[in-house]
């Protein structure tokens, strides 16, 4: 079981995150802060700083990270935290769609371009550093060409491991918000419904598409990436591409485990329709 840590954590130091590293016990760590490198010099020095400590220290720890796709930019701080012992990566991508972006305000993936999401992730692969790619389906005017098109792309772009959540307005956000004001919840039971809003339902009106398709589109792509023949591709090509066989294994166990949890999701369960893209 991994170690979180994120407690205030942007206010601590990095000898405060090394003192604390060196007090826990399991080898494996997660950090839990959602952009563990930042953007700003200061958020950079003090991750390079945590990884030469743990370097410097002999830690011999094993850990992943949250960061942003233009973070990979620094290839210094990149290879200190693949010398430190970084598994995984995992980097909201989002969409491969500019409209989609653009009503998520993805400013900095925009800013990067969709075009450069494979050069974040070989990046991150020539230091033995696995990706995990988040993206989010359910928006407004999405069609079964871009859910093929997307399940394409997770397989070309080389991402270790996939996350796929669908959009939900959550409480204090501006689609929250929004979503209320259009009056396009379609579970506003209040706290009955809160049991819908974990990332796994769509719980407002679509513009553009079916509800249902939503459900189709995201047992479409996981059909794709975890069919038998394409998970062997998938894992083969982790392993030429991060050159680490333990980092490697631990990719090929990730995918197992999402791929069984989507195997008992309700919508895996629910889902008789026939996905056609054309």
């Amino acid at each position: 079981v991994s170690k979180y840590l994120g407690r205030a954590f942007r206010q601590r130091t990095a000898q405060d995150v090394l003192e604390e590293l060196r007090e826990v016990n399991s080898r494996y760590v997660f950090f839990i802060d959602d952009n563990l490198l930042g953007h700003s010099s200061q958020s950079r020095k003090r991750a390079r700083d945590i990884f030469r400590g743990m370097i410097h220290l002999n830690l011999k720890k094993r850990w992943w990270m949250q960061t942003s796709v233009d973070s990979v930019e620094d290839f210094e701080t990149i290879k200190l935290a693949g010398r430190s012992g970084c598994m995984f990566a995992f980097i909201g991508f989002e969409a491969i769609d500019v409209a989609s972006l653009k009503r998520m305000k993805k400013g900095i993936n925009l800013r990067i371009g969709v075009d450069k999401y494979r050069r974040a992730i070989d990046a991150l692969h020539a230091q033995g550093i696995g990706v995990v790619g988040a993206f989010i389906i359910g928006n407004d005017h999405e069609s079964p060409k871009y859910y093929k098109k997307l399940a394409e792309f997770i397989v070309r772009s080389g991402i270790d491991v996939v996350q796929i959540a669908i959009l939900t307005p959550l409480p204090g956000t501006e689609l929250m918000d929004r979503m209320v004001e259009e009056g396009r919840l379609l579970y506003d039971r209040f706290p009955d419904d809160w049991d819908k809003f974990r990332l796994s339902y769509v719980v407002h009106k679509t513009e553009g598409l079916d509800v249902s398709m939503i459900y189709t589109g995201n047992n479409y792509i996981k059909r794709h990436i975890y069919r038998f023949h394409i998970l062997i591709y998938r894992a083969l090509r982790s392993l030429v591409a991060i050159k680490n066989p333990v980092n490697t294994y631990a990719v090929y166990r990730f995918n197992k485990a999402l791929k069984k949890s989507w195997m008992g999701s309700h919508y895996f369960r629910n889902d008789s329709s026939t996905f056609r893209c054309f």
